[in-house]
């Protein structure tokens, strides 16, 4: 299997409420590791919007060990691994996980995002 790496970076909640996934849909094996803005920025009801656009947008793969992998880290301060590409190996668990997401909080440190944890 070929593997492509897709970075989903989420910046802020300016570009949540105005993003849209329309009947999109991936048929192609990929692992996705999404880069989510939980600082104090965005608030809570906002956090929320962001949950809402993950989920609409994990539903346009088919996900599982074969197919596409999703992965969500979540930033502020420092970044925080939320769950890894092999933590969930079905839709249903990556989406039951979004909406689980807890809300970070605490200052926004973009440049420091992609560090490890």
């Amino acid at each position: 299997m070929q593997v492509r790496v897709l970075l989903i970076l989420i910046l802020s909640s300016v570009l949540i409420t105005h993003a849209k996934v329309d009947n999109f849909t991936c048929e192609t094996p990929a692992d996705i590791v999404m880069l989510v803005d939980g600082s104090g920025s965005i608030g809570p009801l906002n956090f929320q919007t962001v949950r809402s656009f993950l989920e609409r947008f994990v539903r346009s793969f088919t996900v599982g060990s074969n197919q596409t992998r999703i992965g969500l880290v979540q930033y502020s301060w420092d970044p925080r691994i939320e769950w890894h590409l092999n933590t969930h190996s079905t839709k249903e668990a990556v989406i039951d996980a979004v909406r689980i997401l807890p809300y970070k909080g605490g200052g926004t440190q973009t440049v420091g995002a992609h560090k490890r944890t």
